[in-house]
């Protein structure tokens, strides 16, 4: 009798063991995913926050959003660095940028990319951001981008 309730004892000691570490694991878990959810939140509105500042020649926002380290490669295959990037945007006058079908993978809680489609004035093309996260800010620290389809001899 003694062996039985001293067995019973240990299996209800033992779910009760299993159970909070399940409960444990699910709130790890959940921590786990609201840092990622968030963290690729802050991307998307970085994307949207650099798409605004280059049709509003805003250099001084690509400035603080472009990382000192900044490498860029555009779509017309020129390699540019920070400062480059932001002389090519201090007096371009794009009339429209759209972007679609952007996502973000977190490859850690200090970095990750951004990728997907962007159009300027007409022309398509695909881009990846490469992001550290300073501080709490996000920055870019490499772009590449390459032409989708390209019909006529806009110049850079």
């Amino acid at each position: 009798m003694k062996k039985s309730s001293f067995l019973v004892l240990l299996a209800c000691c033992l779910s009760t063991f299993c159970i909070g570490q399940t409960d444990q694991k699910k709130n790890k878990d959940s921590k786990s995913d609201q840092w990622e959810v968030v963290g690729q939140q802050q991307i998307l509105q970085l994307e949207e926050l650099v798409r605004k500042a280059k049709v509003d020649n805003d250099v001084k926002t690509l400035g603080e959003i472009f990382a000192d380290e900044y490498k860029g490669l555009n779509q017309y295959g020129v390699a540019t660095t920070k400062v480059g990037a932001i002389a090519n945007w201090a007096n371009r006058k794009n009339t429209t940028i759209v972007l679609d079908s952007v996502t973000v993978t977190l490859n850690s809680k200090t970095t990750a990319v951004a990728q997907g489609l962007q159009t300027e004035d007409g022309v398509q093309m695909r881009f990846e951001h490469s992001l550290v996260k300073q501080g709490e800010q996000w920055r870019i620290v490499s772009v590449r981008q390459k032409l989708i389809e390209f019909k006529g001899t806009k110049g850079i």
